[in-house]
């Protein structure tokens, strides 16, 4: 049976409506399909948001770390520093000469060439350059540069072992050991030749060794310390 003109109408109506239907349904689809691309993307924004953050807290800590750990090796070194300096002060308080710490550094007399050549080798370390200026000081009279010098001979010395040594090494009848080659040993005897603020020379020193070597064989018979003063002649 044939439509009617009113059916017709009715028919492309319903059409049209159907086919808006699928525009307005794929609208939103896209929509939807651009909300979730949208939503994705925020939500991979707002990771890489927050991994920067836990680097950057990361980056701090270690930041801070290292600079803990440089503080802590300061202080130990300063430790270290403190430590060192009150062994020194408690290795020169001695209430008078001869008094010093039990477990203080000790050193024994020179007896023998090799001995010698050690004492100017170990010399040239610091350490072992300070412990021997400790050790003369907390020995040796304060009154006067030749009264240390004078002591220091039987300090440093054995008496049997000065008469094998001369200044230029010459001797008679056997050559002896030639003390102005060992520099360390002299440079020594400069600070053990200063006192209240006055120091020893060159020729001070050598004119002193030379008599102390010269007069050797006289000194072995001697008893204890020999306590030579210097004396000023009067005009």
């Amino acid at each position: 049976m044939a439509k009617s003109g009113f059916d017709s109408e009715v028919d492309s109506e319903i059409y049209i409506c159907h086919g808006i239907g699928k525009q307005i349904a794929f609208r939103k689809s896209a929509r939807t399909t651009q909300s979730s691309i949208a939503t994705q993307t925020i939500s991979s924004g707002e990771e890489n948001a927050c991994f920067g953050q836990i680097l950057n807290k990361l980056n701090e800590i270690q930041r801070k770390q290292l600079v803990t750990n440089k503080k802590l090796l300061e202080m130990d070194r300063q430790m270290k520093l403190v430590r060192a300096e009150l062994d020194l002060l408690a290795d020169r308080i001695a209430p008078r000469v001869g008094v010093v710490r039990a477990n203080s550094f000790e050193f024994e007399p020179i007896g023998c060439k090799e001995e010698l050549d050690d004492f100017e080798q170990n010399l040239r370390g610091q350490e072992f350059k300070i412990k021997m200026r400790q050790f003369v000081d907390a020995r040796l009279p304060t009154e006067s540069i030749e009264a240390r010098l004078h002591a220091s001979v039987d300090v440093l010395f054995k008496r049997d072992f000065v008469v094998k040594l001369s200044w230029t090494g010459m001797g008679h009848p056997n050559p002896k050991i030639a003390f102005k080659d060992y520099n360390n040993v002299l440079n020594f005897y400069i600070y053990i030749g200063t006192c209240h603020g006055f120091n020893a020379t060159d020729i001070k020193i050598k004119s002193f060794l030379q008599n102390k070597f010269r007069h050797s064989i006289q000194r072995l018979n001697l008893v204890g310390v020999v306590k030579t003063s210097y004396h000023r002649h009067s005009k």
